[in-house]
Protein backbone atom coordinates (compact mmCIF):
# COMPACT_ATOMS: atom_id res chain seq x y z
CA UNK A 1 0.00 0.00 0.00
CA UNK A 2 1.67 3.51 -0.91
CA UNK A 3 1.34 6.08 1.77
CA UNK A 4 -0.96 7.82 -0.56
CA UNK A 5 -3.94 5.46 -0.42
CA UNK A 6 -3.71 4.43 3.69
CA UNK A 7 -5.97 7.38 4.59
CA UNK A 8 -8.11 6.08 1.82
CA UNK A 9 -8.41 2.89 2.98
CA UNK A 10 -8.68 3.13 6.25
CA UNK A 11 -11.76 5.22 5.21
CA UNK A 12 -12.99 2.65 3.20
CA UNK A 13 -13.26 0.46 6.05
CA UNK A 14 -15.41 2.84 8.25
CA UNK A 15 -17.47 3.45 5.22
CA UNK A 16 -18.42 -0.43 4.37
CA UNK A 17 -18.95 -1.15 7.81
CA UNK A 18 -21.32 2.07 7.85
CA UNK A 19 -19.84 3.67 10.98
CA UNK A 20 -17.41 6.50 11.72
CA UNK A 21 -16.13 4.56 15.07
CA UNK A 22 -14.56 1.01 15.74
CA UNK A 23 -13.31 -0.24 19.07
CA UNK A 24 -10.64 -1.88 17.98
CA UNK A 25 -8.75 -1.13 13.97
CA UNK A 26 -6.62 -3.86 13.05
CA UNK A 27 -3.62 -4.23 10.91
CA UNK A 28 -4.19 -7.84 9.57
CA UNK A 29 -1.43 -7.93 7.83
CA UNK A 30 2.00 -6.37 7.83
CA UNK A 31 2.56 -4.51 4.13
CA UNK A 32 5.51 -6.44 2.01
CA UNK A 33 8.15 -2.86 3.51
CA UNK A 34 8.51 -2.44 6.97
CA UNK A 35 8.33 1.57 6.18
CA UNK A 36 4.26 1.14 4.69
CA UNK A 37 3.61 -1.12 8.03
CA UNK A 38 5.29 1.85 9.59
CA UNK A 39 3.31 4.35 8.06
CA UNK A 40 -0.11 2.58 8.05
CA UNK A 41 0.21 2.00 11.22
CA UNK A 42 1.11 5.55 12.59
CA UNK A 43 -2.33 6.65 10.28
CA UNK A 44 -4.38 4.40 13.08
CA UNK A 45 -2.63 5.82 16.16
CA UNK A 46 -3.78 8.94 14.68
CA UNK A 47 -7.19 7.47 14.50
CA UNK A 48 -6.45 7.10 18.44
CA UNK A 49 -6.06 10.80 18.83
CA UNK A 50 -9.37 11.68 16.26
CA UNK A 51 -10.98 9.53 18.86
CA UNK A 52 -12.54 7.40 15.63
CA UNK A 53 -11.01 3.78 17.70
CA UNK A 54 -10.67 2.77 21.51
CA UNK A 55 -7.73 0.77 20.23
CA UNK A 56 -5.53 -0.31 17.55
CA UNK A 57 -3.75 -3.67 17.30
CA UNK A 58 -1.35 -6.30 14.52
CA UNK A 59 -1.90 -9.84 13.21
CA UNK A 60 -0.01 -11.77 11.45
CA UNK A 61 3.44 -10.37 12.67
CA UNK A 62 6.17 -12.35 13.79
CA UNK A 63 8.33 -11.78 17.01
CA UNK A 64 10.87 -9.55 14.65
CA UNK A 65 8.84 -7.62 13.70
CA UNK A 66 6.78 -6.60 16.31
CA UNK A 67 9.76 -5.24 17.87
CA UNK A 68 10.74 -3.10 14.87
CA UNK A 69 7.15 -1.58 15.48
CA UNK A 70 7.35 -0.90 18.40
CA UNK A 71 10.57 1.19 18.97
CA UNK A 72 9.17 3.19 16.06
CA UNK A 73 5.40 3.90 17.14
CA UNK A 74 3.85 5.51 20.45
CA UNK A 75 1.26 3.51 20.47
CA UNK A 76 1.72 -0.13 21.53
CA UNK A 77 -0.93 -2.65 19.98
CA UNK A 78 -3.30 -4.20 21.94
CA UNK A 79 -3.51 -7.41 20.04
Amino acid sequence: MGHEYADKHIQHDFDILGLDYVDLMLMHWPCEHFEDTLFVYQRMEALLKKKKTRAIGVSNFNATLLQALDSKVSVKPVV
